[in-house]
């Protein structure tokens, strides 16, 4: 009896060690600033039993990587983060720009992460060319106590 009872307690103890749980979201993505070209990663790791499958979305639509096609510059990593080989942003379009979540499901249920904003960062560059020909006219209030103050600007 006392063998028997052994043994069912070990195969209690190894059936809750092995029982299945919902996913969950262990490692958030973080928001990102990169540059157009460069590339970036948002991470994510979630833990389920069976382990589950990660897919992100990009303002509520799903985001394809090289899962989908081979030739997306997106890929889907193993552990559940998403690269860019390269960031993509154009005048017109921007379509690694915007807010991200990473979703793992198994049959008992599904995570949604926190959201993540990946924006492009400016190429903030000004040209400004002056034409040192053309005199500029500027008018000036003075405001305080005593006579007036002349004052005269020379130079570019």
């Amino acid at each position: 009896y006392k063998k028997s009872r052994h043994l069912d307690l070990t195969k209690q103890i190894n059936q809750a060690q092995i029982e299945d749980f919902p996913p969950r979201i262990m490692e958030h993505p973080s928001d990102l600033i990169v540059s157009k070209g460069e590339p970036a990663t948002l991470n994510c790791k979630a833990e389920g039993r069976p382990t589950p499958t990660v897919e992100w979305y990009k303002d509520g639509e799903r985001v394809e990587t090289d899962k989908d096609d081979q030739r997306s510059h997106r890929m889907l990593l193993q552990g559940g983060s998403l690269f860019f080989l390269r960031i993509v942003h154009g005048r017109r379009s921007k379509p690694d720009e915007g807010s991200y979540v990473c979703v793992a499901r198994n049959y008992l249920g599904e995570a949604v992460s926190r959201n993540a904003s990946l924006e492009v960062a400016c190429e903030c560059g000004m040209a400004i060319l002056l034409d040192l020909r053309v005199w500029r006219t500027f008018k000036c209030m003075q405001h305080g106590f005593g006579g007036f103050l002349g004052k005269t600007w020379f130079g570019g």
